[in-house]
């Protein structure tokens, strides 16, 4: 009978309902992979081999198989939750005994190891400062949740666009005045004696020239107003006259018509003084001892009259000034006995800009052959916006971590495509000092100034622009004071560009790369820098390839280390030693790392979990046909126990 045969039957599908039920059993278990039962049938047979009629003697557990295919994978926002997408297993290290899992439910323990349930610890590669892997040893993964040191600013690099259609703001050429031999004299009458003349304004930028006419006894005044007229040209006017000598009894003295009472030089300036603002518009008087000054800020003539009233005794003389400390001409005296008027004009000053110039044919205002002297108006000034075209700003770092804010200026030249960079910290000079200046300001800081240059296509010219270095900057505190931060290192004490690494001053380079010159406004493209502050741990992120990054208040990241993935020869011959854990066997061959990615290893994902591989519906399907078997089964030892029972009963028949 075949009794055995019905029973091994029993005991595969019992077997059968075991793996299903476990699998049942781990449908939500993190990296569980699905097994199966696999069965193999069963021969007697002899030293001879089976007979071609041979009947099976039943069936046979082979193995129970467990499938490791992919899962589907869980978002659960913990960072370290990490699931693999492909090959490979996580490798754990529990007091020098190794598992391998898909299971990437992680941790951290008191000292910053990564762990999981069981207090095993991830391994990984442990990498430089630059992230690059040291060594192929595994090592336990670990965080450190100390403040990140902070870091100095070396390097700035920022590209920008410069408006090529902005104005030349700093106004430079050469400075005039009107010095001739008529040039504030004194002169008897009531007009200043100035002779007609005309002067020349030459533009040698276009070659074009303008001619400006002068009628006789033209106010310097009038002059400067026509002068203003012309493109390149500002004028101004001043007009001043010296009265000594002052005596008034009782004869009228005017001044520009209008009678000034007084009777001593005091008194007469006090008199002009209190009409400044009236009939004498925009004329004051200053008195020294007996020496009464008289300006007319403007440039109107300055005409002194006495009326002949007979009195010898009244006098005053008249001298014209070219400045406070210079006197032009003889001077005219006025008597109360002959009476008259004595006229002094003003000098005209004005400033040609770089490319016009100025000649004339009399001399009489103008000397023959004028000599200008350069000058340069509205100089850049941090604190005047007037004074440059374009400003932004950064934030640097000193050696202790403290935020600075720089200040970089820009400012067009004269020069075609060329351009003046200046830059302040926390609104200091940060030049290198000048030598040449006299003590002490030869030790202080000047403003920085670097010339940039655009190519004709509006790219910079790199090579004309050379190296920018801000090598003079001392961090300095709230209250203006030196914070104990490291110093620059000035050029002269050796302060070069590339800044060296390590650095060992405050001293930054700053890179313009890419920065263009187009007729359309400024802009900042980018502008970063290197340096940053103390920072405390914020986070932890995985990355697909194994990074482990460390994340910190401060805006950075740093690379602690690479998680590490094993994979065998094969799979199957893993033991499973249950936590969704696998031991090496000597089936499952020698396991080889590497980095996610790489090989035939699968990639990494953070903040996921690779849910169990058990499909359900399937289970419960196998499981259906798993009683079946068994019922069958049983089936079969009833009918033969039935069988076996009718043989008995026929054998004990009377």
């Amino acid at each position: 009978m075949s009794f055995n045969t019905a029973l091994s039957g029993l005991s595969a599908s019992s077997s059968n309902l075991d793996v299903i039920s476990n699998n049942i059993a781990n449908a939500s278990t993190i990296g569980y992979k699905t097994s199966r039962a696999e069965f193999g049938d069963v021969y007697a047979a002899s030293v001879l081999g089976t007979g071609s009629n041979a009947i099976g003697s039943g069936v046979n557990l082979n193995d129970v198989r467990q499938l490791f295919n992919q899962g589907n994978l869980q978002n659960t926002g913990n960072s370290l939750d990490v699931a693999i997408s492909g090959g490979g297993f996580f490798t754990m290290s529990n007091g020098g005994a190794l598992t391998y899992t898909r299971a990437g439910q992680f941790g951290l323990d008191k000292n910053g190891y990564i762990i999981n349930s069981q207090n095993a610890q991830l391994q990984g590669y442990q990498v430089d400062a630059s992230g690059n892997i040291i060594g192929n040893a595994l090592s336990p993964l670990q965080v450190s949740t100390a403040n990140q040191s902070p870091a100095r600013t070396t390097s700035v690099a920022g590209n920008f666009n410069l408006d090529a259609t902005a104005k030349v703001l700093v106004i430079q050429g050469n400075s005039y005045q009107t010095l001739g031999s008529k040039i504030a004299n004194a002169n008897n009458g009531t007009t200043n004696g100035y002779p007609a003349e005309s002067v020349a304004i030459n533009n040698t930028n276009t070659g074009g020239s303008s001619t400006v006419a002068f009628t006789a006894g033209e106010s310097a005044l009038a002059m400067a107003q026509q002068l203003q007229l012309q493109s390149g040209v500002s004028a101004t006017a001043k007009t001043m006259a010296q009265v000594t000598g002052f005596n008034n009894g009782s004869s009228t003295v005017t001044l520009n018509g209008v009678p000034v009472t007084g009777s001593t030089p005091a008194a007469f300036a006090a008199a002009i003084n209190n009409l400044t603002n009236t009939t004498l518009n925009g004329i004051t008087a200053s008195v020294s001892g007996n020496t009464v000054t008289v300006s007319s800020n403007s440039g109107q003539d300055l005409s002194f009259g006495i009326n002949n009233s007979g009195q010898a005794a009244d006098t005053l003389t008249v001298q014209g000034l070219v400045s406070a400390t210079q006197t032009a001409g003889s001077p005219v005296t006025l008597t109360g006995t002959a009476g008259g008027n004595a006229t002094v004009g003003g000098v005209v000053s004005l400033n040609l800009q770089q490319g016009y110039t100025l000649t004339n044919g009399g001399g009489s205002i103008f000397a023959t052959s004028p000599v200008g002297s350069p000058y340069i108006s509205n100089t850049f000034d941090p604190n005047n916006p007037a004074t440059y075209n374009s400003v932004t700003g950064t934030t640097v770092y000193d050696s202790l971590g403290n935020a600075h804010q720089m200040n970089t200026y820009f400012v067009k030249d004269s020069t075609p495509n060329t351009w003046t960079v200046y830059v302040q910290i926390d609104g200091q000079n940060v030049g290198d000092p000048n030598t040449a200046l006299p003590a002490p300001q030869n030790t202080q800081p000047t403003m920085y100034s670097h010339n940039i240059v655009f190519n004709n296509d509006g790219s910079l010219n790199t090579t004309a622009t050379g190296s920018i270095l801000i090598s003079n900057w001392t961090p300095l505190n709230a209250s203006g004071q030196p914070n104990g931060a490291v110093a620059g290192q000035t050029v002269a004490n050796g302060g070069v560009v590339p800044v060296p690494n390590p650095p060992t001053s405050s001293n930054f380079s700053v890179s313009l790369t890419g920065s263009t010159q187009y007729g359309s406004p400024f802009s900042v493209n980018t502008l970063t820098q290197n340096g940053y502050t103390t920072g405390q741990l914020s986070g932890l992120t995985i990355g697909n390839t194994g990074q482990l990054q460390a994340n910190y208040t401060n805006g950075q990241s740093k690379t602690l280390g690479i998680v590490a993935l094993a994979n065998f020869p094969d799979q199957q011959g893993l033991k499973s030693v249950g936590q969704s854990s696998w031991e090496q066997t000597f089936a499952s061959g020698q396991p080889t790392y590497g980095v996610p990615g790489s090989s035939s290893l699968g990639l990494l994902t953070s903040g996921a979990l690779e849910e169990s591989t058990v499909n359900l519906s399937n289970e419960l399907v196998n499981l259906i046909t798993a009683q079946s078997n068994y019922q069958a089964n049983a089936k079969s030892i009833q009918t033969e126990s039935t069988v076996l029972q009718a043989v008995i009963n026929i054998g004990g028949a009377p």
